[in-house]
C-alpha cells in the first residue's frame, strides 16, 4: 500500500507532455449472488446488499492501449447480520481503445489485483484474495489534460477462508464514472 501512494505521490511531478494520468472514479457496485459461509460442516446463505464504489489511479497511455492501476474501495452490508464486508483492492487494468475517428471511443477491458476482503465480525485480519474484472465502456476526450469515462464491469473475488470458516467469493457489476486528468 505504502508503495501505492508513494509511485502516486511522485508521479504529481508528471509533466503535462507525458502519457500519464490521475484518476478518480465513483460508482455503484450491484452484488449479483448470495453468499455461502461453511462453519463446522453446517452453512448458512446471506444476502450483501449493493455498495458504493470509489477508486483513485494512476493511468497511462500508449496508443490505443491503456494502462491503470488502481486502489479501489467497496463496503456492502450484510442483510439479517450486524456486520459488513469491506472490499479495498489493488488492481491492474488493461484497456483497448478503439477508434472511430471521434473523441469518444469504445472500450473494452480486463483486469485483476488482489483485495482485502475483511467480513468485519468474524476476523481481526482481512484476507488477500485474488480478484478479477473485465468490462466495457466509452472514454471521452475532452482535451489534452481531461478525459472522462464511462463503464460497466463485472467484478469477482475468489473464496475467503477465516479460521475454518469458508465465505464464497462474490460477483458484482460494477457502473463506474471517472475524471481523468493531468497537471
Amino acid at each position: 500500500m505504502k508503495k501505492f501512494f508513494s509511485i502516486l505521490l511522485l508521479s504529481c511531478l508528471v509533466s503535462a507532455q507525458s502519457p500519464a494520468y490521475f484518476g478518480i472514479s465513483y460508482g455503484y457496485s450491484e452484488v449479483d449472488n448470495t453468499v455461502k459461509y461453511t462453519n463446522s460442516g453446517s452453512t448458512t446463505t446471506v444476502e450483501l446488499q449493493n455498495s458504493p464504489f470509489v477508486e483513485f489511479s494512476l493511468n497511462y497511455r500508449v496508443g490505443h492501449i491503456r494502462m491503470k492501476t488502481a486502489l479501489d474501495y467497496r463496503n456492502y452490508e450484510m442483510q439479517n447480520f450486524p456486520f459488513d464486508v469491506t472490499d479495498v483492492g489493488i488492481m491492474q487494468h488493461i484497456y483497448r481503445d478503439l477508434d472511430i475517428g471521434l473523441p469518444i471511443r469504445p472500450f473494452f477491458k480486463i483486469a485483476f489485483g488482489i483485495s482485502s476482503v475483511d467480513y468485519s465480525n468474524q476476523s481481526s485480519e482481512p484476507e488477500g484474495v485474488f480478484t478479477f474484472a473485465y468490462g466495457s465502456g466509452i472514454f471521452i476526450d475532452l482535451g489534452d489534460a481531461v478525459k472522462l469515462s464511462f463503464e460497466y464491469q463485472t467484478y469477482r473475488t475468489t473464496d475467503v477462508n477465516y479460521d475454518g470458516v469458508t465465505y464464497d467469493g462474490y460477483e458484482s457489476e460494477d457502473f463506474v464514472a471517472s475524471y481523468i486528468f493531468r497537471f
